[in-house]
Parts: structure tokens; sequence; C-alpha cells
């Protein structure tokens, strides 16, 4: 494109009906719009209070370039087709527009107004037929981009530069301020690219919202949504912690509304000094552009990063932002959390809408590492081959970040996705996970400028400390608590001064200061250095009773994380038998759930009330993005409980629960880091206690659903009963489907949550050798068929086919069998000839290009 043009107003005419393909549509675009090329317009950014055809039909007036997405709904639709086709038709025969058809579901379009114009793919196929529908977009893609090339063409007096408010913006841009838009912060390293820039690895955060009134309404927002121009209308604060991602939001919002030709200037809250805003206009304006002056006729917006540190005190403060909103049209601060405390600068932002940035849930998380593993080779990647990489880093990710362990941030994630891509370990006496701990501490200790020469000594102090706080039995010391701590290891140790080392503790983030008390910033720097010290004083008889406690108390979650620290800092074995020890002690009295006819028979008679399953055709993409989503809602759902006090020596029924999920959660951790290092009978040992730990609790759960069968079925009818109308034809059917759901869910929850926790595809051969030396149970069985399908993403073909064959009569574990693979389908890549294959051996039918619609027919006006 030539950089003199303004961007090209772009319409998209499509049938809600196909969002799906509208949505894709939007994501293929954005290389364009960053580019300068176009800004698009849709339907979908009218907000309440919008003449729903008048602004539509303002638009389309408007536009340069419309495309049509054409489906058969399309040419149903009479607004589609009647008005905003027709609209277009009369403006391209005065030679005011471009039109560019894009096919999305075969259909007969040839024969309707658009089919005298060439189609945006190759010989108008459409998109949906496509093996690779990204190959599809590629070439819609490349065909509007040719369409903007044709346009300007056709109106070159238009489009030149002629005034101040024709210049693209983009091109005034300072080559040192692009160098610093692109800058990272810290240097990620990647083995696919020298030089890791910000566009490589930004993910734009979700949005807290923080006005109460907009509680019922948005709770939270993508932060993306505030950059597009519709949306800037009211000035903007948003609030975030440390390391959470605030200036390369900055910076993104920044480029965003360059290419939306907006006038955007940044700045950082210490520059400001004075109240003098033309002074800080043109000052901005001389540091990031050439040849732009305030006269400039765009829209301008100031962008204060780390307002915090705003140099104006509270008298000048209110008269700087009075002077903002005569110079700025918009004004968007980025703020640290603690504003919220300076009770005086706090409340000359109550205008602004405010927002907080949350951490990243697993949606975010996943954006992440698919950009990560997409650097280098995002468009040649295989899509299978690059499944199957973020589903392998996801694992290590998610076990290393792990529920209120470390914050899922993104600084945090990224530090964590580099070090497991490094060939080059600092300190080979940690295991891998170790290694990422470690190597986040000490990166820590070097941002507060500490030199590596002392780093002895402050990992000792940390490991006395969080010794000390653990033998405290709380998590956190007051001030004389610390002083004691100070004496003891004065007594004990070499040391100058323990207020520098505490300041720079402090300084660095690893500790944190209440009003009161001194405590761990993270809990895996206290787990971290509480492991520490106890494999330092392993032998010592004191010791191994700490061990032995944590190990019979590993059901909460503190006891848990220190003894899977404790795991990477020591071999020995004690560790170990103290925790097989806990595992064969699990539910004692039960054995292993076998899901054989035996234990599933009383089920049978359920089965025929849920309907068969069928294997529909879905976008794994789109299947992954919905798992995230729930897995996110999930975890928002069981925040509001996570304050409940975990009690240690608890012998009820749900702690023996929890005890065996935690363990294998441990071994599982135990089996990933250590396989390497590990004999393999220790290896084989570990995997089947943690299976019997989950077996066991299933065995458990399912004798009790049937010795209580009839008190759970009269309990789900009177709760139906009380809630819904039904039949009682149709309640006792539902009362069944209930009931056999509540088996099926937590058999099948119990074996996904082994699978997940102990797999990896360097331990499918341990498997293998247990699945061939221990009896044929079909519970063995299906948790060795659900490792291979998610750790080496294929299908063990002979393996299913005869655990299949062999549950003929048993048809409830076979449509445990069938839901793993069915849902394998869903979220892989698999070809058509193993479909095939699956199809006829397993008895799934499959359902193809089954397209998931969730709009009407058409747009109703």
């Amino acid at each position: 494109m030539n950089p003199v043009n303004k961007p090209l107003n772009l319409f998209i005419s499509y049938s809600h009906i196909d969002e799906f393909f509208f949505d894709e549509l939007k994501k293929h675009l954005i290389t364009l719009k960053r580019n300068g090329v176009i800004n698009e317009w849709h339907d979908r950014k009218l907000v309440s209070g919008d003449e729903l055809d008048n602004e539509i039909k303002k638009h389309l007036g408007n536009s340069d370039i419309v495309v049509f997405l054409i489906s058969v709904d399309f040419l149903n639709s009479w607004y589609c087709y009647e008005v905003e086709l027709q609209q277009t038709l009369e403006r391209l025969h005065n030679n005011e527009v471009r039109v560019v058809p894009i096919v999305v579901r075969p259909c007969k379009w040839t024969d309707s107004k658009l089919g005298k114009y060439v189609a945006a793919t190759k010989d108008g196929k459409a998109v949906a037929k496509y093996d690779n529908q990204d190959e599809a977009w590629v070439e819609v893609v490349d065909s509007i981009e040719d369409s903007c090339k044709k346009y300007l063409q056709s109106k070159p007096k238009e489009t030149e530069i002629i005034a101040n408010e024709d210049i693209n913006i983009n091109s005034n841009l300072k080559e040192d301020f692009k160098e610093f838009l692109k800058d990272t912060g810290v240097v990620f390293q990647h083995g696919q690219k020298d030089n890791v820039v910000l566009e490589d690895i930004f993910v734009f955060p979700d949005l807290k919202n923080l006005k109460s009134e907009y509680d019922e309404i948005e709770k939270t927002i993508h932060s993306i949504v505030l950059t597009e121009s519709d949306n800037l209308a009211d000035d903007i604060l948003i609030l975030g912690d440390d390391q959470i991602g605030k200036t390369s939001l900055a910076k993104f919002f920044f480029s965003n509304l360059l290419s939306s030709n907006f006038l955007p200037l940044y700045c950082v809250g210490d520059e400001i000094n004075s109240t003098n805003v033309n002074r800080l206009l043109n000052r901005l304006l001389e540091k990031q552009y050439d040849g732009i002056d305030e006269s400039v006729g765009l829209k301008k917006v100031l962008i204060i990063d780390d307002f915090h540190k705003i140099r104006l005190n509270i008298r000048h403060l209110p008269k700087f932002f009075e002077y903002i909103k005569d110079t700025f049209n918009n004004t968007i601060l980025l703020s640290n959390t603690t504003i919220r405390f300076d009770e005086h600068r706090y409340v000359v932002l109550s205008n602004f809408i405010q927002y907080e940035i949350l951490p990243f849930g697993h949606l975010r998380r996943g954006e992440l590492i698919d950009k990560w593993n997409c650097i280098g080779n995002g468009e040649t990647i295989e899509i299978a081959e690059l499944q199957k990489a973020n589903d392998m880093t996801t694992h290590h990710v998610d076990a290393i970040i792990r529920k209120n362990i470390i914050p899922p941030k993104p600084f945090y994630i990224l530090s964590t996705l580099q070090l497991l891509n490094s060939s080059i370990q600092s300190d080979y006496s940690l295991t891998s996970y170790g290694h990422c701990y470690q190597s986040l501490i000490q990166n820590a200790l070097v941002r507060a400028k500490i030199k590596v020469q002392e780093f002895d000594l402050f990992i000792n102090y940390l490991t006395e400390l969080a010794y000390f706080v653990f033998n405290s039995g709380s998590n956190k010391i007051d001030e004389l608590e610390l002083e004691s701590f100070q004496n003891s290891y004065s007594e004990m140790f070499l040391i100058d001064s323990h207020s520098r080392i505490l300041d720079a503790l402090l300084k660095s983030g690893i500790l944190k200061k209440g009003i009161s008390f001194y405590r761990f910033n993270y809990r895996y720097i206290y787990y971290f250095y509480v492991a520490k010290y106890l494999s330092e004083h392993i032998q010592e008889e004191e010791i191994k009773k700490k061990i032995e406690y944590l190990s019979d108390n590993i059901h909460t979650e503190k006891n848990a994380n220190i003894v899977i620290f404790l795991v990477h800092h020591s071999k020995d074995r004690q560790i170990i038998d103290e925790i097989l020890f806990r595992a064969l002690a699990v539910f004692e009295g039960f054995d292993e759930a076998k899901l054989d006819l035996g234990e599933t028979k009383y089920l049978s008679k359920f089965i025929g009330e849920i309907p068969q399953l069928v294997a529909e055709h879905r976008n794994p993409e789109k299947e992954r993005e919905k798992r995230l989503k729930l897995k996110d809602k999930i975890d928002d759902d069981t925040n509001d409980y996570s304050d409940i006090e975990e009690v240690e020596n608890d012998k009820s029924i749900f702690a023996e629960i929890n005890r065996s999920l935690r363990i294998i959660e441990t071994i599982g951790q135990i089996l990933r880091n250590r396989h390497g290092s590990l004999a393999k009978d220790d290896l084989i040992d570990l995997t089947k206690a943690a299976c019997s730990s989950g077996l066991k609790f299933l065995s458990f759960y399912l004798n009790t659903t049937r010795s209580e069968e009839t008190e759970i079925t009269t309990i789900i009818e009177n709760v139906l009963k009380k809630n819904t109308s039904l039949t009682d034809e149709r309640l006792s059917s539902v009362t069944k489907k209930f009931f056999l759901m509540l088996c099926y869910g937590t058999s099948y929850g119990v074996i996904k949550r082994i699978v997940n926790s102990l797999g990896s595809d360097k331990l499918i051969a341990i498997f293998d050798d247990i699945r061939k030396t221990s009896p044929e149970y079909p519970t063995i069985q299906l948790i060795c068929i659900a490792i291979k399908l998610e750790f080496s993403k294929e299908i063990p073909k002979s393996e299913i086919e005869k655990l299949y064959n062999s549950l003929r009569k048993n048809p409830f574990t076979q449509r445990l069998l069938q839901e793993m693979i069915v849902q394998h389908l869903y979220l892989n890549v698999v070809d058509y000839r193993d479909k095939q294959w699956i199809a006829s051996k397993t008895g799934i039918p499959m359902k193809t290009q089954r397209l998931i619609q969730s709009k009407g027919q058409s747009k109703e006006i």
C-alpha cells in the first residue's frame, strides 16, 4: 500500500447465522487494519441508543470496500440482500465503491445479483469446503488487499496528501520511538527468532470494570475493545499490579489508535512536572513524530503510563486535567493499584471509566502459549503440530504456575516459557521445574540490583526465614517475631546488616510488608525455601518427623506444595517412600475401581435415558477456546471458596477425597521431573500408586451411589418436582438421566484427572508396561488409551478396538471410551481416514459439515 493513503472504510455485510465465519474474517483482517490499509465497520459496532437502520445505511454509504459473506442464509435475508446489497450496487454503478463477494457456504449464488462479480476465493469455492480454512481466509485477505489497491488507483486525487488531516500518521513515527513500541522491556530469547519483539508475544488482557453501576452489565471486558475508535468515548483509568503488563498494554493502545487514524501521544507519569499541557504536547510530538505539529487535524489521545509517579501535587493536579480537556480528545491513564490508597489523587479521577487488569486465565494463557509456539514459523507450521506443541507446553506451564502458587501474570508465564524452551540449565542439581522456580527468584534478586556474589547470602537468609515462618504456624510474622529471627540468625551466620538485606528483599518483591507484619509476597517462594531447608536437614530426626507430618496431611495446599518442592530439592528415598505409604492408606478398605460389568451393572438400566454419542464436525480451534473459557468459569466459581481454612489432621471424608487428589498431583510432579533419574521400577511403582489413589476414590463413590441409589434418586426427584412442571413419566426419565450423569461425570472426571496429572510424552512407555503387566481391568485400559490420545496425539487403534469389543455387554464403560475418542476428535485435527476407522470400529456415527449457528435467519430492524 502507498503510505500516504488514509485507511479505507470497509463494510462487512453478513447473515447472523454465519457469525462463525464473520469472527474468522475479523481475525484475519488484523494485519490490514494494523498496517493502516482499512478500518472495518459492521453492525456489531452499534451501541445502545443507536438507530439501527440509519446507522447501517450511513456507514454503508461511507464505505470504500464492501464485503459480502454469501450463504443460503445471506440470500434469504431480506435486509442483507434487498437493503445492503442493493444500496451497494447503486453506488457501484457510480464507481464509488468496490465489492468483494466471499462465499462462506455452498449455495447457488452465481444466479444472484452478485453472480457476475469475481469471488474472493479461487473459482468461488466456499470457505466451509476447504480442508484448512485458514488457507481460504488468506486468499480472502489477499483479494481484499487487491481490491483496496484497485480502488486507490481509480481515485488518485481523493487519496493524495493535500492537507494535514489526510496524513497517514504511521509513516511519521520516529524510528527510535518505533523501536520503543516494539521493545518487550525484558529480553526474551526464543530458539526460532533472535530478536523477540512485543508483537510476537503480546496478548490483550481481560479487564475488570471497577465502576459499581456496571456490575450487572459487564463485569469484565477484553481490553482490545477499548482500542476500537468507536469505543473511545470516555477518559479511561486502568489499574494493575507490578509486572502485569501495563506498559505493554499502553504501547498497543498507542499502535491500534495510530492505525485507526488517531494521533496518540505517550508519556510516563514522572515526566510530568508542570500544568503546561501545550509544552507537554509539543515535547511529545517532537520526540515521537516527524513533520507533525499541534495543528494536525486528527483526534489527539494522551496515554500516561505509570500515572502514580506523576510529580504534580494535589493543588495542581485538577488544573492539569482541566487543561488536558482543552487540548486532547481523550486520556488513557495506566497506574499501579497503590493509587487507590492515595485518596487526594484518586478522587480527581472519579469521572474516569475505571478498570483493573486481571491475571491471565486459561483462555489468555492459551493465546500466549500459541503465540510463543508460532514465533518464527506461525505461517508454515502444521496445525496438528502446533496443537500438539501447545498441549505439551500447557501441561508444563500449568504444572509450574499451579493455582495460588505463581501469579499467572504475562511476565511469569513468559519467563516460564523461556526457561522451558532453554536447552541450557544453570543448575543441574535441580530438576527442570525446580530450575524454573529458582530462576524466577534469582531474576527478582537481579531486578533489585543484588550482586551475584551475594546470592548465596540472600538465598541462605530466605531459607532460614521461610523455615522460621513455617515453624510459627502462620504464613507471616510480626515485628517481634522478626526481631527474634534476626537475633537467632546472627548467632549462627555471619551477616553485616539485617536491615540492608530486608530492604533489598522488599524492593525485589520477594517479601512484602503489611501494617504490622512481614510475609513472602508469593506462595511459591515461601514453599520453595521451606522445602529447601527441609532438604538440607533431611537426616535430622526432627525434620524426618516434619516430612512425615506433611505427607500425612498432604490434603492441604500448603503441605502438598512443600512436599512437591521437596522433591525438586532432594532425591532422598524417604520422601518417595512417605508418598507411596500415604497412597496405599487412602480409602483403606476399598479396592481399585475396575469399571467392569460387575461394578457398572446397576447403571445399565439408566443408559437408555441418554442419546447416542454422535461425532459432529467441529472446529478444533473453536472447541479449544470454549474449553478454556469453561475452565476460567470454573476457576471463577471456585475462587469464592479459596479462603476456606484447610484443617490439618482432618479425618473427614472430604479431606480423604482431597488427600487422594493431592497424592495424584504430587506423584505427577515427581514423574514429570524425575523420569530421567528414577529407576524404571520406581517410576512404575509411583504411577501405580497414583492410579490406585484415584481409582480407590472412584470405587468408594460407585459403592456409595449403588448402596444409596434409592435415596439419591428420591432427592433428585423431589428437587425436580419443586422446580419444574414435568409429567410423572418425564420426571422419572429426567431423574434417571440425572443420576446416570452424576456417576458418568465422576467416572470420566477421575480418569481424566489421573491422565492430566500423571501424563507426559516421556512416560507413555511406563503406561504401556503397566497395561501389559496389570490385570486387564477397563479402568487401566482407559487410562492408557487416554494417555496416548492426549500425549502422542495418535490413535492407538489396536488397543481401542480390543477394549471396545470387550465392553459390548458393558454399555456404561463402553460409552466412556467413546466419550474420550469424541472429545479427542473435537479438540484435534484428525485425518479423515482415522475418522472413518473410528466410525467403523467404535460405533460412533460421524455427522460431517454440521455448522454451529446461534443467530437468527435475518437481521431485524
